[in-house]
């Protein structure tokens, strides 16, 4: 066994018996509060309540190939906690597979530049803790990324290849399966393709030929998710994205770039290399291919980059990103094998500030949602009688509680509550939900009223705010946490997640009162 392959296989091990072995309070670092909603809807499935966080209603505020692959999971009947720990064993299982991926990728085709840059830049730009084992969708986004760029070089070799293609189809539908927004590298990817296959002199009618049965494998492939959204919910979208989103108007917001300036920076520079690389290999056919695909992939992360700056007016992560990722440890692959001489130097780079991320999110990471895990057991031991919740960012909470949470962001609700919001009948939807109490993870420890904000876009012109206020009362608290996670308390200050009984008093937004564009 290769010495790499003993690193990997002692980090393995390690986190396997963290994941394993760690008490719940721990374990809960690694996850999204988002990956939640996942597992309390697989949860309610397998119960047979449908396709739910609340189980009252239904939603379609997810990734379907991760909540697929969620499932069997919860099919073994096992204790919340358990079902926790093995979905974390199987997502550090993809995350080695793509590992072996790099691995494969760089010994075929970047036999001079070693693995270890490569492997060290993926660990930096998803870090155990944020990343490689968060709950969500990006570990399986990352792997089928990455074996669809190892097919890709296979196709820019032999493009005569029925097989290729065929796998082509396929991976392609998978990609946007297991991020929607992955739509955009889908679509300039298929223009390079289309642009390789003229350069090779192909006319119309034989482009049709080697491709409408590939395109009609992505069709099959990607078709009963969009008929199911359109059969169930009336719109082809999940409802997450409908609520960001205030396509086609403008918002111009560039408030997250600062949380994400390693992916705005490495993607920039990743697109320049393989331009570069593509105008200095574009008399070499073989070479040529293989960069202007990658080069296309970095576009469709530039479009989609663009598209948040433009259209998403709230709620957007790292985890969006993380298409970016393979591209970028492609490009540190390849900028290596052109200049061994950096081969030392650059994977020392990459593995120092591989550690460092991971290092510092993991103490950033410290006291992550603890305080929600908590009330949650607090709640199981204190309220008897059922009472449903009502509660913005309702993963940890509402998978660890015996009660039904109510997701009041919207992300993992129906769009019968994102309806209720346009017609300013949230109080209606809350009665009809027989919320009984609400709850709060961002409310100052000294406050003396506290805003919850239901809001919403208008569902006529995205440019516009509506929704309401839920004005909540000390009088009216019944227990408080305090917020332990660094990151929180330096972004906001002392907060407690605070539970209180009934839903407060109504302050109404008008739909003319708040433009997002101002």
């Amino acid at each position: 066994m290769k010495p790499i392959d003993l690193w990997i296989t002692a980090i393995a091990v390690l986190l396997g018996l963290a994941i394993l072995l760690l008490p719940t309070e721990t374990v809960i670092l690694f996850l999204s509060d988002d990956a939640y909603y996942y597992m309390k809807v697989a949860m309610n499935n397998v119960a047979g309540l449908g396709l739910t966080f609340d189980g009252i209603n239904p939603t379609n505020g997810w990734h379907p190939l991760w909540m697929l692959l969620v499932h069997p999971i919860y099919l073994l009947q096992l204790d919340p906690t358990v079902s926790l720990r093995v979905m974390l064993l199987f997502q550090l299982g993809l995350y080695l597979l793509s590992f072996k991926v790099i691995t494969v990728l760089c010994q075929r085709y970047y036999p001079t530049a070693g693995v270890l840059a490569a492997l060290a830049t993926l660990l930096f730009f998803a870090p155990i803790t944020v990343l490689g084992l968060n709950g969500l969708e990006s570990p399986l986004l990352v792997m089928v990324e990455l074996v669809l760029i190892y097919v890709l070089f296979q196709f820019g070799e032999t493009p005569d290849k029925t097989k290729l293609r065929l796998l082509l189809g396929l991976l392609f539908g998978l990609l946007f399966l297991s991020r929607l927004d992955s739509a955009f590298m889908i679509l300039t990817l298929s223009a390079a393709i289309l642009i390789f296959e003229r350069r090779r002199q192909l006319d119309i009618v034989k482009i049709i030929s080697n491709w409408w049965l590939p395109a009609t494998i992505s069709i099959c492939v990607v078709a009963p998710y969009l008929i199911w959204n359109v059969v169930n919910h009336d719109h082809i979208t999940p409802i997450s994205g409908v609520l960001k989103n205030t396509f086609p108007y403008p918002h111009f917001r560039i408030g997250f770039l600062p949380r994400v300036p390693h992916f705005v920076i490495a993607i920039f520079c990743t697109a320049i290399w393989f331009a570069y690389r593509l105008y200095t290999t574009r008399h070499q056919n073989l070479l040529a291919t293989r960069y202007g695909l990658l080069l296309a992939m970095s576009l469709g992360c530039l479009v989609h980059l663009a598209w948040s700056v433009i259209f998403m007016a709230w709620g957007t992560f790292q985890w969006h990103f993380v298409a970016q990722i393979p591209l970028i440890v492609i490009a540190v692959a390849d900028l290596v094998s052109v200049a061994p001489q950096l081969k030392r130097l650059t994977a020392a780079f990459a593995v120092l500030l591989a550690l460092g991320m991971n290092f510092g999110s993991l103490g950033l990471r410290l006291g992550h949602h603890q305080e929600r895990l908590s009330a949650a057991n607090w709640m199981n031991l204190a309220v008897k009688d059922g009472s449903r919740i009502g509660l913005r960012d309702a993963g940890v909470f509402g998978y660890f509680s015996d009660h039904q949470v109510v997701n009041l962001d919207g992300l993992i609700n129906s769009y019968e509550f994102y309806d209720s919001i346009n017609r300013g009948e949230i109080a209606e939807f809350l009665a009809n939900s027989q919320v009984r109490y609400l709850a709060d993870a961002y409310t100052p420890c000294d406050y003396k009223t506290h805003n919850i904000n239901i809001v919403a876009h208008s569902s006529l012109d995205p440019r516009l705010v509506v929704g309401e206020i839920r004005i909540m009362s000390k009088s009216n608290e019944i227990a408080s946490f305090k917020t332990e996670k660094l990151f929180e308390s330096m972004r906001l200050g002392e907060t407690c997640f605070v539970i209180w009984q009934g839903v407060g008093t109504t302050y109404p937004l008008q739909s003319a009162a708040s433009r997002l564009a101002k």
